[in-house]
């Protein structure tokens, strides 16, 4: 999805909702892909996309 050249509010939405899905989406897919079949400790996913501080 390219990002919306308007000012259109629903459009401006649908962008943001897919920028955040896609955020999680690429996280999940991450943890995943080294995840190991059978038995072991459930899989976490954290997702922390905070601005850090300043020192």
């Amino acid at each position: 999805m390219s990002r919306p050249d308007t000012d259109d509010m629903e459009e401006l939405v649908a962008y943001a909702d897919w920028a955040m899905a896609s955020q999680v989406y690429n996280a999940t897919a991450r943890v995943l892909s080294q995840a190991r079949p059978g038995e072991g400790e459930p899989v976490t996913v954290t997702i922390d996309n905070r601005v850090p501080t300043r020192p």
